[in-house]
């Protein structure tokens, strides 16, 4: 680890492909709705490229302005469609949370999942007791990579506030970019690393393969 990076103080945690393997979901419905309104497919490259913002982000300027909503209903219902499907959790994931939970780290989630869709499935996952504060989109004025955001996540702590001793955990450019744009430290899970552009201008302080890694790595590094 880089002498600058500080020890954390917070670890902030992406949700879906982070947490959760739920990366096939996310892609089968977003090119559900891509060909319910007679747009192109996206690949898997043009996906790893694209997604991550929240639909209230991303759609307007994928389907416009005027189809934006249109196109966020169509994606919930695809992906309401594969709820009963649940996500799993990356191997080790829960066991890396549950002991991350027992320091005196204070733990989030901030995703852009919708907020109740999210917070359903971490209790689902019978993991909400790991976490302090869970922030999905739509629950701040602004999503994720949103100063409002993150605020909003760190809030059940009242003194924390974005810095670089809050660690921000996610796999994708929009976590990178959340990290960067708040003055914290970028963490990058590489459960599906992103294309190394996107990554150019907010590149990751830290990378893991996965939860699990980044547990220990605090855990024997820190306590």
């Amino acid at each position: 680890m880089s002498l600058e990076i500080p020890p954390p103080k917070a670890l902030v945690f992406d949700w879906d492909d982070t947490v959760t393997d739920n990366w096939w979901r996310v892609y089968q419905s977003m090119n559900k709705t891509l060909r319910s309104l007679g747009e192109a497919e996206w690949t898997r490259e043009e996906a790893l490229a694209r997604l991550g913002p929240s639909a209230r982000d991303l759609f307007p300027a994928v389907f416009g302005v005027e189809r934006a909503e249109q196109a966020a209903d169509l994606y919930y219902g695809f992906i309401d469609e594969l709820r009963s499907e649940s996500p799993g959790l990356f191997p080790g994931a829960a066991e890396a949370l549950r002991a991350l939970s027992e320091t005196p780290l204070y733990l989030a989630v901030l995703s852009n999942k919708r907020g109740e869709a999210l917070r359903r499935e971490v209790a689902l996952l019978g993991l909400e007791d790991c976490f302090s504060c869970i922030i999905g989109a739509g629950d701040a004025r602004e999503d994720k990579p949103g100063r409002a955001a993150l605020e909003m996540a760190l809030g059940g702590a009242q003194h924390l506030a974005p810095a670089p001793e809050i660690w921000f955990v996610g796999d994708s450019y929009i976590d990178m970019q959340c990290a960067h744009f708040n003055g914290c430290t970028a963490v990058l899970v590489e459960t599906k690393p992103p294309p190394p552009e996107m990554l150019a201008e907010t590149p990751p302080h830290l990378r893991f393969q996965g939860c699990g890694d980044l547990s220990a790595y605090v855990l024997e590094r820190f306590f």
